[in-house]
């Protein structure tokens, strides 16, 4: 049907033209972002999910950066040990060389001095800390150097509030003199005599041996962290990967996309000019016939 009023022609040319302008704009800002949902409004459903795996990326990727953090403290505390336990191994020496009657009280006194100031040096490390805030306490016991109190850790590796799997918790237990069996509360024991000699030996005995159970227990904590964050980066693969999968563009794809709607858009013009010429035809024809 021939029509001069209304150019439906036209109007479909138009409809598919807008058409291929849209798709497009949609592959040129895809080929520009590299994202297909730059966009919401171009697949939303895509976006959302992308935005949820892009949600649990970035707490996994911070539950590692705090297993990174509490591993270097770890590591710290391991060597903070492992200096302790040089100190009680010389504190033994001494105590050993004190308990024979070879030497006197005199002799023991001067060993004394010595063995005080190391003493005071296994002390000195039960206070570190992490951080250089005042408020800190010392990362073994509960800060008042009392035995089998403990320093709680909890470190947020993941989602939720599970222990053992979202978060991991552990103790620190103290490692003062009092802790250690070195000190009685009120006085450090001494090799001033050789029955103090003897009995600091076995109170050093025990001490190294706690120290040594301590620095395994340390040891098996890193471990921990360090395969949490093995674990954590294998997570944060997959789910970059299956984020990509609803939110990146191909681009291969996107370029023979846009190419085919650029030649769709070029032949619509083309139908379109054309069609805008029918009406103006239609009413010639129709003016000639009645001049006729």
């Amino acid at each position: 049907m021939s029509v001069i009023n209304t150019n439906i022609v036209s109007l479909e040319t138009q409809k598919a033209m807008n058409k291929s302008s849209n798709q497009m704009r949609m592959s040129q800002k895809a080929l520009s972002t590299g994202s297909r949902v730059s966009d919401p409004s171009f697949d939303p459903s895509s976006a959302s999910v992308g935005l949820s795996f892009q949600s649990n990326m970035n707490v996994i990727s911070q539950g590692s950066k705090n297993a990174i953090q509490a591993a270097s403290m770890l590591q710290m505390l391991a060597e903070n040990m492992q200096e302790t336990a040089g100190t009680l191994s010389r504190l033994s020496t001494i105590a050993t060389q004190a308990n024979t009657n070879v030497i006197h009280d005199d002799e023991r006194e001067m060993l004394n001095l010595e063995f005080q100031r190391l003493l005071n040096q296994v002390d000195r490390n039960s206070q570190v800390q992490w951080g250089a805030s005042s408020t800190n306490k010392p990362l073994y016991g509960d800060g008042t150097g009392a035995a089998g109190t403990n320093y709680s850790l909890s470190i947020q590796v993941d989602h939720g509030h599970t222990i053992g799997t979202d978060m991991i918790e552990f103790g620190l237990e103290a490692v003062s003199l009092v802790a250690l069996g070195l000190n009685d509360g009120t006085n450090n024991i001494d090799v001033t005599a050789q029955t103090n000699a003897s009995a600091a030996q076995d109170a050093i005995g025990a001490a190294l041996t706690s120290i040594s159970n301590r620095i395994s227990a340390i040891g098996a904590y890193k471990n921990q962290m360090d395969a949490t964050v093995e674990i954590n980066t294998v997570n944060v693969q997959g789910m970059a990967g299956a984020r990509s999968s609803f939110v990146d563009a191909d681009i291969t794809e996107e370029l023979v996309k846009f190419q085919g709607e650029q030649s769709k858009f070029n032949l619509a013009m083309g139908s379109f000019q054309q069609s805008a010429d029918l009406p103006k035809q239609l009413a010639q024809l129709v003016s000639s016939v009645l001049r006729g």
